[in-house]
This record gives structure tokens, sequence and C-alpha cells, in this order.
């Protein structure tokens, strides 16, 4: 859920799952994400999170994210992001994921 307190600024909240070695952790995160357009597709975006450590063998963390988002019309959407979480180690992510609408029936998503 997304709370906008500024022009470009939300309040996010979410509850995450993570998969590792020693199961599966969930955590509930609180963060503020700034997202600033550079042009009328493409916009860049970065992030503060809490998260909270609620069921697993893993502890909460503090992270922080920068990306790139672009998107055209309403057929197609990318983004790159890179995120940096601090736990018992920093530990370091790259995503980069797209979707897109082929026909009104058909949609195509990739991670």
């Amino acid at each position: 859920m997304e709370s906008r307190i500024a022009q470009h600024t939300s309040l996010t909240t979410r509850y995450r799952l993570d998969s590792g070695t020693n199961g599966t952790d969930s955590f509930a995160v609180f963060g503020v994400l700034t997202r600033v357009p550079i042009t009328e597709n493409l916009s860049a975006d970065w992030s503060l999170n809490d998260a909270m450590h609620l069921i697993g063998n893993a502890n909460g963390y503090v992270g922080g994210a920068v990306g790139l988002s672009y998107l055209e019309d309403d057929r197609f959407r990318s983004s790159f992001r890179y995120e940096l979480r601090h736990r018992d180690v920093i530990e370091r992510m790259l995503s980069a994921g797209a979707a897109g609408r082929l026909n009104p029936s058909v949609s195509v998503l990739g991670r």
C-alpha cells in the first residue's frame, strides 16, 4: 500500500516473503519511496525500507534501493533496480523485469 505524502514521495507498506537456505522468511516492510519523472515514459526512483521479521530464521533488515522504470502507454512496462540490505551481513541485489500486453487477452511477464 502506498500513501502519498508529497508530489513524488510516498510512504509504503508491504508483506514480503523471501526463500533462503534456511527456509522461507516473512517480513513486514515499511518505507519511503521517491519517484521522479525524467521524461514522459522514464522515471527514476529511490527508497529506504525497514523490514521487521515476522516468521522464519532470518533477522529483519534496513535497506535502500535505486532504480529506473519505463512505461509505454498501458502496453509495456519495464524496471531495473539495485537494492542494498543490511542484516547480519550486507546483501546486494540487482533485478530487472518487464511486462507487456501482446493483445487484449494475452500478456507476457519476465523477471
